[in-house]
């Protein structure tokens, strides 16, 4: 008879923490779904007056997703997501929230996250705020494509092969008109992926973000034809024999 009441109590009070926690996990994703509203609130109205899309919750807005800054498994969702066009050039931006652990601590981190769309895919570079070092050095650090543009070249460090089409590539890309479209908003990281350009920076005002995707879109329109011609389609290096072959 004892066996059976001590299993009951047992029961019972396994039950009564399954419920606590349950309780408290309801309380605590509600307390956070409330902020995350408070803090997005100026992107569901800076949409409403500029003829945007607009989802607090987009759940899929990662998937298919890889390489910085999704290098981080079972975080795909984006919040606070904005969709439109600049001109022929198709955007969305989110708020992307990954999780940082370590042996003893654990951290959620948030970025704004943009997506443009390419007319075809090209070769990856990836381009980054320049370090402290570059900028007293530039052009040392390897992997490090400079251009006639010292404010440039001191804003930004350029990521691509070490070999003269991938340079060609680059310089071609980075023209003047698009590092001045570039040079208007402060330095953020982004890269070419396939035909899109992935984009990233830390969360801030709806302005900002849209600055930032325009200075994006600027220099998207400014890729000179022959770059196309010659690298579109390809979201790997072309081999140029078999590519004029």
């Amino acid at each position: 008879m004892d066996d059976i009441i001590g299993w009951i109590l047992n029961l019972l009070l396994r039950l009564f923490y399954w419920m606590f926690a349950t309780v408290v996990s309801a309380i605590v994703n509600a307390v956070s779904r409330a902020r995350m509203r408070r803090r997005l609130h100026p992107y569901g109205k800076f949409a409403q007056r500029n003829g945007l899309g607009y989802q607090l919750v987009a759940d899929h807005a990662a998937r298919g997703q890889s390489g910085p800054p999704f290098d981080h498994p079972g975080a795909s969702a984006g919040f606070g997501t904005l969709t439109g066009r600049i001109g022929e050039i198709p955007f969305q931006s989110f708020e992307y929230r990954y999780t940082i652990e370590g042996a003893e601590f654990q951290f959620d981190r948030y970025v704004r996250v943009a997506l443009l769309r390419l007319p075809t895919a090209l070769p990856p570079i990836r381009l980054g705020p320049e370090s402290r070092f570059g900028q007293l050095f530039p052009g040392l650090a390897p992997m490090d494509v400079d251009i006639e543009n010292d404010t440039f070249n001191r804003s930004y460090r350029v990521s691509a092969p070490a070999d003269t089409m991938s340079r060609r590539f680059a310089v071609a890309l980075l023209n003047p008109r698009g590092v001045s479209s570039l040079l208007r908003v402060e330095p953020f990281a982004w890269r070419i992926r396939g035909a899109e350009v992935v984009a990233w920076w830390p969360v801030c005002a709806p302005a900002e973000t849209m600055a930032r995707i325009d200075a994006l879109s600027g220099l998207v329109a400014s890729i000179p034809p022959f770059l196309w011609t010659d690298f579109g389609g390809h979201d790997e290096w072309p081999d140029p024999a078999r590519r004029h072959g």
